[in-house]
């Protein structure tokens, strides 16, 4: 007889069990009235099934509304039974973007562009991130390995139809632009052409570069990692071969600032070492044909 008792209590509480809503919480607390299962945590996310394109598709009868991550192509996917096939959950342009107030005033993004992470030295090689010639996209030029070309490209646009779309233009000409035609628009406010920065960003001005340089302990690349933007001696690309130069030495960052002296079209850089930390404009030394970092500020 308590056999008996025990085995219908405990089916009792299965029942019970079944039919009740489930909360996976670190502080215990119950789910929201409206949802049998919530998961809560201020520091971790949710991880759906991961599989590649074939294992997915390997799938017996996959249930409406089924939902995976794809592994192959990095995108979420959901069933849709009406169709019968697995449908693409649609991505937005927007990425979540960290950002530090800097020494001067001002949000910054607290990495370069295509860093990996926010400096922990001033030579944190993953945190260099890419290079970019001065006005141009972000098509793939910029990655510190990208193959380069050497005729100059006919117009600005970030196109797979221009033979030079993704590859790094040398130049050694007297003009030393990855430009034919020279355009000082480019780059210029948050809707600017070929704006690489993200939603809501854009490149800095001299002023704004300069602002935040005299706001440093030092000005130099020591001061330069002390303040809140952690900037790093990420080198620069050379404009005659693409080779990389003065990594861990160097930091160079473009502004969006430009002018014209004697007919001859000129950008301004920032220009971070050992000994100072200045803006300057380029030259027969530092041209726009040359890769340098980009540390974007929010509009």
């Amino acid at each position: 007889m308590k056999k008996l008792t025990v085995l219908f209590a405990l089916l009792v509480t299965f029942a019970l069990s079944a039919w009740a809503q489930v909360a996976i919480s670190t502080d215990n607390s119950s789910p929201a009235s409206s949802a049998m299962l919530e998961v809560k945590s201020s520091t971790k996310g949710m991880l759906v099934p991961r599989m590649t394109t074939n294992q997915i598709e390997a799938i017996a009868s996959p249930a409406d509304g089924l939902m995976v991550y794809c592994t192959t192509d990095h995108k979420i996917y959901v069933y849709d039974v009406s169709s019968l096939d697995w449908r693409m959950v649609q991505y937005g342009s927007e990425t979540i973007e960290q950002t530090v107030t800097g020494s001067g005033g001002g949000t910054w993004m607290a990495m370069n562009l295509g860093a990996s992470e926010v400096a922990t030295s001033k030579t944190d090689a993953n945190a260099y991130g890419d290079l970019y010639q001065w006005g141009r996209g972000a098509d793939g030029h910029q990655k510190r390995n990208s193959t380069t070309y050497s005729t100059q490209a006919t117009n600005f646009k970030t196109s797979q139809e221009n033979a030079w779309y993704g590859k790094f233009i040398v130049n050694t000409s007297s003009q030393h632009d990855w430009l034919e035609t020279q355009n000082n628009d480019l780059w210029q406010g948050v809707s600017g052409t070929n704006n690489p920065c993200p939603s809501g960003f854009r490149i800095p001005t001299r002023d704004e570069w300069n602002n935040e340089a005299s706001s440093w302990s030092q000005r130099n690349d020591d001061g330069a990692f002390a303040s809140p933007l952690k900037i790093t001696d990420a080198g620069y690309r050379e404009k005659s071969d693409g080779s990389l130069q003065e990594v861990g030495n160097m930091g160079f960052y473009w502004t969006c600032t430009t002018r014209v002296d004697n007919g001859v079209d000129y950008t301004e850089y920032m220009r971070i070492y050992s000994s100072a930390a200045y803006v300057n404009i380029d030259d027969n030394n530092f041209t726009r044909c040359r890769g340098a970092s980009v540390r974007c500020i929010k509009d």
